[in-house]
């Protein structure tokens, strides 16, 4: 029987039942880590367990590809990894450093979200070469998806502090 004590993931000391769509920061303990500093931003563009309930995989992977490519464009360095939540409810920003506040990000994301809304704009690296998937894509709902999170933003409807799990 394995008995080895289970680490803590932050993520899963949030309560779900409470988070809505926001844009939430975990700095990382500059004491244990190998890195010199990072902060992981939680952009949730879907409440969890909601009506919605998920962005499909094809969006997933459409909006990993724009958000990967346009926030390494403009951040460029600073950006150590773009990538989707398995619950697919948003995606996970981790940049070097811990100066910026999750409404900085949200700013970030207004503008990431324009550029992937603005008209002629073609998903980055659709293509056999640069992609193991790269049929796997839906980019007419992806535009739904960060038009929906772009409203959101712009109506200063979002969440900036994780609702933790009441220990009581």
């Amino acid at each position: 029987m394995y008995t080895k004590e289970k680490a803590t993931v932050n993520s899963f000391t949030v309560d779900h039942t409470k988070l809505k769509q926001g844009i939430y920061a975990k700095a990382s303990p500059t004491d244990s880590s190998k890195l010199e500093t990072y902060t992981t931003y939680d952009i949730r563009m879907i409440r969890p367990n909601s009506p919605e309930r998920m962005l499909s995989p094809e969006v997933m992977h459409t909006l990993e590809h724009c958000f990967a490519t346009e926030i390494r464009t403009i951040l460029g360095d600073e950006v150590i990894y773009v990538g989707p939540m398995g619950c697919c409810t948003g995606f996970y920003v981790v940049l070097a450093g811990t100066a910026r506040t999750p409404q900085q990000v949200a700013e970030l994301m207004q503008e990431v979200l324009e550029i992937v809304l603005e008209e002629g704009y073609e998903v980055p690296f659709q293509n056999p070469i640069s992609c193991g998937n790269y049929t796997f894509m839906d980019f007419p709902a992806s535009k739904e998806a960060a038009a929906n999170f772009l409203n959101l933003i712009k109506a200063g409807e979002l969440e900036f502090e994780y609702p933790y799990i009441d220990e009581n």
